[in-house]
């Protein structure tokens, strides 16, 4: 859809400017959160606009199995013993799911990420400059590959990306 963020994040991955895209599989575009107050933080997006999870109809085993996949990805990556999952819809909708890796130095380890305050986890210094994402990018697309790879998933697609603008636009 033309006014859905997500289905245009999907579309500049495709271009190839999508700064903050890692992989793609058949159900699924997989991108870095745009803020990293939580190390690690990713998104997993349903190629196919639907709302709910329970609209899913193409490929929808597909897409848990990548979630489930992904937050092992994430887990391993960022060096997080506990992950978040959240699907929420309410402002955006378009089917995602936040995985927030959770760190052994969480200040509030058992606390909702929500409670961090807007201002503090959206703030502009948590957003990664080019280098530490294409770090953070190249770390996580390497346990994507291995942990598809051993559970025979051979639809993961690693993303490249061209050189974009920086900072990125949502700032």
């Amino acid at each position: 859809m033309k006014n859905c963020a997500l289905c245009q994040a999907i579309g500049q991955t495709r271009e190839r400017t999508n700064p903050f895209a890692v992989a793609e599989t058949r159900a699924s575009l997989i991108v870095l959160g745009w803020y990293q107050h939580f190390t690690g933080y990713t998104l997993v997006i349903a190629k196919q606009h639907i709302r709910n999870i329970h609209d899913l109809r193409d490929n929808r085993f597909g897409f848990m199995d990548d979630l489930l996949l992904v937050s092992e990805a994430v887990s391993e990556s960022f060096d997080a013993p506990q992950t978040n999952l959240l699907i929420l819809g309410n402002q955006v909708p378009h089917l995602h799911i936040h995985i927030f890796p959770r760190h052994k130095n969480d200040p509030n380890p058992t606390g909702n990420v929500w409670d961090v305050p807007i201002e503090v986890r959206e703030a502009k210094s948590k957003v990664p400059d080019k280098q530490r994402l294409a770090d953070m990018r190249t770390v996580l697309q390497a346990r994507l590959t291995q942990i598809y790879h051993k559970h025979n998933r051979e639809d993961l697609t690693v993303t490249l990306t061209q050189q974009t603008i920086w900072p990125p636009h949502l700032l």
